[in-house]
């Protein structure tokens, strides 16, 4: 039993210093200063020597855009017949996803009809999400609120 747990506690050793180091890369450039136009910029995990380190956002390298998502609401509606609500993206935004909370009062039983991007033309850029909620109760009422989630790019 001893001898068992001395061998996995080797392997596991064994297994950490095999195990690579994360690597992080850096832009190079010959001399003290910022280069001049033309000047070749090397990729390289540490700077030589004769190179400086240089920053991507000096050189005008963007990193990549943060995107951002939020939740948007249509107008809650209520009837005891059919219901097509709307939630909109603002202006910037795109619809990535949505749907629908449907509430029953009454005896109203919801049927969710439709749930879709808006427009939902091939190749369309979605900026809200429609939905199509019915009472399929003879009696009763119900509310249906249709969501949209909207994402953003900021630089």
């Amino acid at each position: 039993m001893t001898r068992t747990i001395t061998l996995w506690l080797l392997a596991a050793c064994a297994a950490g210093t095999l195990a690579a180091p994360a690597q992080a890369f850096v832009l190079c450039a010959r001399g003290d200063d910022a280069p001049n136009e033309g000047a070749s910029v090397k990729v390289r995990s540490v700077c030589k020597d004769n190179e400086t380190a240089l920053d991507p956002a000096a050189l005008g390298v963007s990193s990549a855009p943060t995107i951002a998502t939020v939740v948007r609401t249509g107008s809650p509606l209520g009837v005891n017949g059919l219901l097509s609500g709307l939630a909109s993206c603002l202006a910037g935004e795109v619809a990535t996803g949505g749907g629908v909370r449907t509430i029953a009062a009454g005896g109203g039983v919801p049927w969710i009809r439709a749930s879709h991007p808006q427009p939902d033309a091939p190749g369309a850029t979605p900026t809200g999400w429609r939905t199509s909620v019915q009472n399929i109760s003879d009696g009763g009422t119900i509310t249906a609120t249709t969501f949209v989630v909207c994402a953003s790019a900021t630089p």
